[in-house]
């Protein structure tokens, strides 16, 4: 599916539609297994907010200019021999006369079919402005500079406090409800639990990638020291703690 064309709603629709797809057809052995088939073509087709149309207007209307922008020469000719041979009867000009005018059109209609070729580009082009603008007036949600820094050193003391959380794009699935524990400083825990139960989730919250859903609360959330890391800044949380991911990332520098 190409969403370049589209517009901003059409995308935005698409978008959410495809990363549904694209879910169910990587995990597509996890999806058979629990017999999901039905749901995610219920969920993709809620995603869409409308059935896709077997015809979009908006192509057939470019597709419509490009054809008349492309026909021009010939029109042109047509009605420069037939409007020529006319007034030749009549004896109104000459026959030098008629391939000149002829000439001047040919080359005027030439023009405006090649700028005229290039309008079915302008809805690809509006799309991507209208892009690059919604990017660059982009307002982060969680500044990473906010937040309190404090001066002494992190102990390592971490806590989770009835964390509950869902990832935005999925509020429907809850990914921790009501997670609680505390890693006392200089001592190792591991996670186990199967694919998707929130292990790297819980990692990602406490620096802080994402916030837990009743981090408002007082005295629930993800707390390192004691302060809730909703106070704290991110940048501060994330050099003060080092992580060696799963998969590796090489960067040529």
């Amino acid at each position: 599916m190409q969403l370049k064309d589209l517009s901003g709603s059409e995308r935005k629709r698409y978008l959410a539609s495809v990363g549904v797809a694209q879910e169910a057809l990587n995990a597509h052995r996890v999806v058979t297994s629990f017999g999901l088939e039905a749901f995610y073509s219920d969920l993709f087709l809620m995603k869409c907010g409308r059935p896709i149309p077997l015809i979009d207007w908006s192509n057939i209307f470019f597709s419509t200019v490009s054809t008349v922008a492309q026909s021009m020469q010939y029109f042109q000719m047509a009605a420069s021999f037939s409007v020529g041979a006319t007034l030749l009867r009549q004896k109104d000009i000459k026959t030098f006369t008629v391939f000149r005018v002829f000439t001047l059109i040919s080359f005027s209609a030439q023009g405006v079919g090649r700028a005229a070729s290039f309008l079915p580009d302008l809805k690809s082009a509006n799309t991507g402005a209208r892009q690059i603008m919604s990017l660059l007036e982009r307002q982060s949600q969680m500044d990473v500079e906010s937040g309190d820094r404090p001066q002494e050193p992190f102990s390592g003391k971490i806590e989770f406090k009835n964390v509950e959380f869902s990832y935005p794009d999925r509020k429907y699935v809850k990914v921790l409800d009501g997670f609680s524990h505390t890693v006392e400083a200089g001592t190792s825990v591991a996670l186990v639990g199967q694919s998707g139960c929130g292990k790297s989730t819980i990692l990602q919250l406490i620096e802080r990638f994402y916030d837990a859903d009743n981090s408002e609360k007082l005295k629930e959330g993800v707390f390192m020291d004691g302060k809730s890391v909703k106070d704290l800044s991110p940048d501060w949380i994330r050099k003060h703690i080092g992580v060696v991911l799963q998969n590796s990332d090489l960067f040529d520098l």
